[in-house]
């Protein structure tokens, strides 16, 4: 599912890379938990600090600051549909070497302690901690180009 992509210089592509990343992160999650999960935030990693300030001034039009913005993720509180997910947060991250990745969506879950218990069996899962300190699971595969952090949905707000 690993493609090249442009830089971001118009909302169109914007837009394009918002639903790319949605759609690879739910097969993604689809493949490696075996199960639907819906997503509630989508996340951009800029390659340039050029392309940090565009998105970063297309993702303020969808809302607010958010209190979760950290370190040198930008986030949004905003709220819209995409592919039938409600959106909850926008972001983007700095430009990152150790992030080759386009981006990342997060997977709210009420079974996160069941989830953390599997982290051993699976080679694609790993348990993290998030730059506000927050438990996560990462969830990464060689044939994806995005990421997926599983979060507990009473954590994630």
């Amino acid at each position: 599912m690993s493609q090249r992509h442009a830089p971001i210089k118009t909302k169109q592509a914007f837009e394009r890379r918002l639903t790319y990343i949605a759609q690879n992160g739910l097969v993604l999650g689809q493949l490696v938990l075996g199960r639907e999960v819906p997503i509630d935030t989508v996340t951009i990693f800029a390659q340039t600090d050029q392309e940090y300030a565009k998105i970063a001034g297309f993702i303020r039009n969808h809302g607010s600051v958010s209190a979760v913005s950290h370190g040198d993720t930008l986030y949004i509180d905003t709220s819209f549909e995409l592919l039938g997910n409600l959106i909850s947060y926008l972001g983007v991250r700095k430009p990152d070497p150790t992030r080759p990745e386009v981006g990342y969506v997060d997977f709210p879950v009420s079974d996160f302690t069941h989830l953390v218990s599997l982290c051993q069996e699976s080679s694609f899962m790993q348990l993290i901690t998030s730059g506000r300190g927050q438990p996560l699971i990462e969830i990464r595969h060689p044939n994806f180009d995005v990421r997926g952090y599983i979060v507990a949905t009473e954590e994630h707000s």
